[in-house]
């Protein structure tokens, strides 16, 4: 039977399935993805639906198309993409775990300070409220870094959540944590995805030169009643041809 599409953004409900076949392991890196056809035939949509699903994906990362007979478009390796935010609390909230078997995360900086103002809109406060940052990159296998991020929480949480000023791995995730302390649950979000040139800050996180280029995101993760659970930020190396979008998490 097939998953049923809503009826706003096809497409991008489309993407999300296979994407999370990709995350899951059911398609492989290296294995060829279904055609326009059969996303078609599997999730009963038209052309012009399947079609734009599949380029949402190239565009993402988790697909590159090969030209000749035998091309196609083919599912890329974790050393050739790096998930999202978004990815990973969708995955973590179904298998527990945060990142892929092989990697790895270092939390370099935690603690509270003042919200700057995308911040504190971020999480519903005011500028220059309290809030608990938290700095981590996270390394391939091969300990190389693959992103940096920093993650926001208000400073209420402090008391109830400690562990998020501690200088430790949160295995299954800090949005996961904070929702089983607190009885909330995350059920949504929206991520914004850009492409920029990285900066001396994130360049020297991600071990590359000032100006290569990145992927940015921000994410926003909210609970049954649209209240923000946690406000964050990372940067991947890699290109994104400038796209700016948005991306709802169910």
């Amino acid at each position: 039977m097939a998953p049923e599409i809503q009826r706003e953004s096809p497409s991008r409900q489309v993407a999300r399935f296979i994407r999370q076949e990709i995350t899951d392991g059911r398609l492989k890196p290296g294995d060829k993805a279904p055609t326009v056809r059969a996303v078609m035939e599997t999730y009963q949509v038209a052309y012009a639906t399947a079609h734009r699903a599949i380029k949402v994906l190239q565009a993402e990362g988790y697909l590159t198309p090969r030209p000749g007979r035998s091309g196609g478009n083919f599912v890329t390796s974790e050393e050739e993409r790096s998930l999202s935010a978004a990815d990973h609390a969708d995955k973590a909230t179904r298998t527990g775990l945060i990142y892929p078997e092989g990697q790895y995360a270092t939390i370099t900086d935690t603690g509270i300070t003042g919200a700057p103002e995308l911040v504190a809109a971020g999480l519903g406060l005011e500028t220059g409220d309290e809030v608990i940052f938290r700095k981590r990159v996270r390394f391939t296998a091969n300990d190389r870094p693959s992103a940096a991020s920093v993650s926001w929480f208000p400073a209420s949480l402090a008391e109830v959540a400690p562990k998020l000023l501690e200088r430790e791995r949160i295995r299954a995730g800090t949005f996961a944590y904070v929702a089983r302390l607190t009885g909330r649950e995350v059920t949504g979000g929206e991520e914004q995805v850009w492409a920029m040139a990285a900066d001396e800050g994130v360049a020297a996180q991600l071990q590359i030169e000032p100006g290569t280029p990145v992927v940015a995101s921000r994410i926003w993760l909210v609970d049954a009643a649209g209240d923000p659970i946690e406000f964050g930020e990372s940067y991947t190396p890699g290109r994104l041809s400038g796209r700016w979008g948005s991306m709802a998490q169910e």
